[in-house]
């Protein structure tokens, strides 16, 4: 194995890929569910929740790409 290969070095001999790449879409289609959940019952914490889900499916998207 390179020492400098990075994708390698991280994700030597695991099956990472299938969950980190569900992980954001999990993220984003929770985000979604929360922000109707929202509208529908006007509350503004499942808003919060919402966003905060959103932030965590941008946070976690590049790691999903580079894997």
């Amino acid at each position: 194995m390179n020492p400098f290969d990075l994708k390698a070095a991280l994700l030597a001999k695991h099956a990472q890929h299938p969950v980190i790449i569900h992980f954001p879409i999990a993220l984003f289609i929770i985000s979604v569910a929360f922000d109707l959940l929202a509208i529908w019952k006007r509350n503004p914490v499942l808003a919060k929740a919402a966003f905060y889900n959103l932030i965590g499916a941008a946070l976690t998207a590049p790691v999903a790409i580079a894997s």
